[in-house]
């Protein structure tokens, strides 16, 4: 009975080694990170992605393989869809252009198309902050999201050194698609939000000098 009761104990010991060292072992080892995608692969931008000319669309009716189209959206913020032609796209949200989408298609087309819009690489949009800031200089937007005015301040240094930016005249210089040149402003720095004033491609911020 003593030598049965000691085979039995070694037997518990080896388990609870056994299952100490697994669980060692499996702490040890590093999760293996996300596949990056490559060899072609479309990583989507989220659909608050606002879509700019030059951008390269692939459009697609998921179950209509003849309505796949790869393509960049024109100068002019085009792009060509099957049986519709060119339907402007420019600025508006890829979730935006997949509505409208929607629209035009149904019920004269499709009853229910299930319509895929991905946007397979970005054209490099810029802003530039001038004037009484740190850093004046061109800077690129994010990819997938807005930059709204005082971020794009802060991008530039923040406020000059001096003391003598006019916070309370801050403008914002843009061209219209008629090539026009708009002038929103002057805004008062200290009396709006992070999230007013989203900037717009080839937008320039202007900080103006205090005069007294």
């Amino acid at each position: 009975m003593v030598k049965s009761s000691s085979l039995f104990g070694g037997a518990s010991l080896a388990l609870i080694l056994f299952v100490f060292t697994s669980i060692a072992s499996a702490q040890a080892t590093p999760v293996a990170p996300a596949a990056t995608p490559s060899g072609g692969a479309v990583a989507p931008l989220s659909g608050s992605y606002v879509i700019s000319s030059n951008d390269v669309l692939r459009f697609r009716i998921i179950g209509e393989p003849e309505t796949l189209i790869e393509a960049p959206v024109s100068a002019d913020g085009g792009f060509f869809f099957p049986f519709l032609g060119e339907v402007r796209v420019q600025g508006l949200t890829v979730e935006g252009a997949r509505q409208r989408l929607l629209a035009l298609y149904r019920p004269d087309f499709y009853v229910d198309p299930q319509i895929d819009l991905v946007v397979i690489s970005h054209s490099r949009r810029t802003f530039s902050v001038t004037g009484k800031v740190n850093r004046q200089d061109t800077y690129a937007f994010p990819p997938d999201r807005p930059v709204f005015l005082l971020e794009a301040i802060a991008s530039a240094g923040g406020w000059s050194s001096d003391g003598l930016a006019n916070r309370s005249a801050v403008r914002i210089i843009r061209t219209n698609e008629r090539g026009e040149r708009e002038v929103i402003g002057p805004i008062n720095a200290d009396n709006i939000t992070p999230r007013d004033h989203p900037l717009q491609e080839g937008d320039v911020v202007e900080v103006p000098r205090r005069l007294w």
